[in-house]
């Protein structure tokens, strides 16, 4: 068994899916207790970091002009809204965070994260129900009731940004409402004040 190559195939599915190593082991047919001899999850993790500050290094020295890069397919309605943070989202979750500038940015990351757990739960559902064997059944059932608990969560917070976001733009929506409210007084107080001015003015009529 060629481990150097085994941990090469699991760094690149941890980099694009935060797979653990355990649920990646199921999903190969790779004994765990072994993996673990031969693959240090640190390791990795710092292996795709170090790989994603050079990547965006490269691409900051290559390309100082193309601030539209992204890593997104042309014609993708996420990548045209979101094209100079999406080249984070295949980044450590760490990394990720310190990166997030805005609630759409967060927004943005926990759609994606939804996205690959309901993946990778649609996968781990189809080998439960072809596996045979009662261990591999409930070491598949144990990942599952934690996919799970990690989609309700990544929902929950989904909804709690934007519930957030949409009190923000009706707190926009009303601070502007009053501005043209006060700017309308103002206005009504200054022709008011015109008319009594005048109301008030002196006329003498000299009768020659």
């Amino acid at each position: 068994m060629d481990w150097k190559e085994l941990k090469e195939q699991f760094k690149n599915d941890y980099q694009s899916s935060q797979v653990s190593l355990k649920q990646w082991c199921i999903e190969q047919g790779v004994d765990y207790s072994n993996a673990r001899k031969h693959i240090s999850v640190r390791d990795v993790k710092e292996a795709i970091q170090h790989r994603s500050k050079t990547k965006r290094q490269n691409v900051k020295v290559s390309q100082p002009n193309k601030a539209n890069d992204t890593s997104f397919s042309k014609g993708n309605q996420v990548a045209r809204r979101h094209g100079a943070y999406s080249a984070l989202l295949d980044c450590d979750d760490v990394e990720v965070a310190i990166e997030v500038q805005s609630l759409d940015d967060e927004l943005l990351v926990c759609r994606s994260r939804l996205a690959s757990v309901l993946k990778t739960r649609s996968e781990l559902q189809a080998q439960w129900h072809q596996c045979t064997s009662v261990e591999s059944k409930i070491q598949l059932s144990e990942v599952l009731t934690k996919l799970v608990d990690a989609e309700e969560r990544t929902i929950a917070r989904i909804e709690s940004l934007n519930a957030t976001m949409s009190k923000l733009k009706r707190d926009e929506m009303t601070i502007q409402k009053d501005e043209l409210q006060v700017q309308l007084i103002e206005q009504t107080l200054k022709e008011r004040k015109k008319i009594a001015d005048h109301d008030n003015q002196v006329v003498y009529h000299i009768d020659w």
